[in-house]
């Protein structure tokens, strides 16, 4: 994909991306939980899906790509929310590293 292909108009898909936040604890352990960081406008990909067997119990997992407008804050421990669904970030690629777009690949589903 290049830069030149997006336009504003397919980005018209709100999405939500989270952030890890660690925090230390009374007792003297760290508690995680996922912050909003951003409400952002993408284009939405679906890529793959499939079902497998885990625990022997039968899930679905699903790959998909969201091209956002460029952010320098966003890491690969983040989570994308979409339609109530939580997608797990596995790669970011700075398109042509021109610094105006990002495709985020995400796994949604069991144990993504």
């Amino acid at each position: 994909m290049k830069c030149c292909d997006i336009t504003p108009a397919s980005l018209n898909r709100k999405i939500t991306i989270n952030s890890l936040v660690v925090t230390a604890t009374a007792t003297g352990g760290q508690s995680q939980s996922f912050v909003k960081l951003a409400d952002v406008w993408a284009k939405i990909k679906n890529m793959t899906g499939s079902e497998l067997m885990r625990y022997d119990q039968l899930g679905a997992v699903a790959m998909s790509k969201f091209t956002i407008r460029y952010r320098s804050d966003i890491k690969e421990s983040m989570t994308i929310i979409y339609r109530g669904d939580e997608y797990n970030i596995k790669h970011i690629d700075n398109i042509e590293e021109a610094d105006r777009f990002l495709t985020i690949t995400a796994r949604r589903g069991v144990n993504s």
